[in-house]
């Protein structure tokens, strides 16, 4: 499985048999440092600042969505652009990693009606491997909440031992 939050910011999470993959020197899911990947050609782009941890920024964002939803052609279009930034990046990942699941987060659920159709077309046109796409239903706090929840196994585990499988 895999996270992603795709727009003026960019990472991965990865799972893999239900395991937190870091990579080497724990870089995986770095994307935006691969220059050959277009991860940050969207940072100054409102269509892409669901993902921005500044408020304003979300908010010109979702005004930018509600005009895609009302037919706006040229809001549309940028639109379409970020969807083919989006699957470029998918498309990669899913002959790499080839994750059963990709969950669009950190944001991007906020559009969720408005990019996952598109999404899931491009990469039907790029021949992908039939890959579940979904949004995240936990909201933009959804990494946070990862985060949290590996903290507290790991106070489990140091506290009281690892777990004994049954």
């Amino acid at each position: 499985m895999v996270w992603a939050l795709l727009g003026n910011r960019s990472g991965l999470g990865i799972l893999i048999r239900g395991t937190v993959h870091r990579g080497f020197a724990g870089a995986a899911g770095e994307i935006i440092e691969a220059v050959t990947m277009p991860a940050a050609n969207f940072d100054e782009r409102p269509i892409a600042w669901l993902t921005s941890p500044v408020a304003e920024e979300r908010a010109a964002a979702q005004v930018q969505y509600q005009k895609a939803r009302a037919g706006d052609a040229e809001v549309l279009a940028e639109v379409q652009e970020f969807v083919e930034h989006i699957a470029s990046i998918l498309t990669t990942l899913s002959w790499t990693v080839a994750p059963s699941l990709i969950v669009l987060g950190g944001g991007l659920e906020d559009a969720a009606d408005v990019l996952l159709p598109r999404v899931r077309e491009a990469m039907r046109r790029a021949r992908t491997p039939d890959i579940e796409l979904r949004a995240t239903t936990l909201g933009a706090d959804g990494p946070l909440v990862g985060a949290l929840k590996f903290v507290l196994d790991r106070m489990d585990t140091e506290l009281f031992g690892p777990l004994v499988p049954e």
